[in-house]
């Protein structure tokens, strides 16, 4: 049984990488965007924006607090993203 357990999550781990990563490059794009355009990078009430959409697609309410820490640090990776690109490192 944790054999079984452990291979669902290596499959879900891998479609999330997939999708983690598709998420990045149009991180990237946004930051070629807002950089050709002096816009700024932290957009705090966009960010909360992200957050809160993701939150309320849970099902299970229990899962609030690590769900918010997740997509806030995936947030943070795509500010990285951004500020990598205005240092002239590619995303």
């Amino acid at each position: 049984m944790l054999e079984q357990y452990r291979k669902e999550i290596i499959e879900i781990d891998e479609r999330l990488v997939e999708l983690l990563e598709r998420r990045m490059e149009i991180a990237r794009k946004v930051g070629e965007y807002k950089i050709d355009r002096n816009i700024p990078i932290t957009d705090a009430a966009r960010e909360e924006e992200v957050v809160e959409r993701a939150v309320a697609c849970l099902r299970n309410e229990a899962h609030r607090p690590p769900i918010r820490c997740f997509w806030r640090l995936i947030l943070e990776t795509s500010r990285s993203v951004h500020y990598r690109m205005m240092l002239g490192h590619e995303g």
